[in-house]
């Protein structure tokens, strides 16, 4: 016969099967030192590390790439595409502005200011101006110029769609 258990406030068990009540205290009912397997805390502490490693074994047993040196550029790309290099930069950061500028042996280029604007006020905002240069698949060079500030982001380029 299945008893549903139910504990109230002043220590006693109340024993119940559909159609009958029995109430019988805390003491005057077994009740096993561990609800189950996995209140027992020698048990937990075995399941884990035999899970741990499971996995850890597993993990080991995965294949590792051995060989970097054969990867792969896809082929979209122009070959030195992958391999341009840093041809200039410069860097100028201050306490409430920065500049930063770079090109790339590819000819790509990026250019970036931003200035903090009504510092230390509750309209603070920062207001970022740049553009970059880089050369598409089809061999054209191509330009963006973007502001963000308050307003969002805005970009603009010959290439772009226009907005109203």
């Amino acid at each position: 016969m299945d008893y549903y258990r139910c504990y109230d406030l002043e220590s006693e068990i109340v024993l119940y099967e559909p159609g009958k009540v029995f109430r019988r205290t805390v003491h005057e009912v077994s009740i096993p030192p561990y609800g189950g397997w996995y209140r027992n805390p020698i048990l937990c502490i075995l399941i884990s590390l035999i899970s741990f490693l499971i996995t850890t074994g597993y993990c080991l047993s995965y294949p590792q790439r051995q060989d970097y040196s054969q990867r792969q550029v896809d082929s979209k790309y122009p070959k030195d595409y992958a391999t341009s290099k840093i041809v200039k930069h410069e860097n100028n950061l201050g306490l409430t502005n920065y500049n930063f500028s770079y090109e790339t042996s590819d000819g790509s280029q990026r250019e970036e200011t931003a200035e903090l604007k009504n510092a230390g006020s509750e309209n603070e905002s920062l207001t970022v101006q740049g553009s970059y240069t880089y050369v598409g698949t089809d061999g054209l060079t191509y330009k963006v110029t973007y502001v963000a500030d308050e307003n969002g982001y805005r970009a603009s380029g010959q290439h772009l769609p226009k907005t109203r």
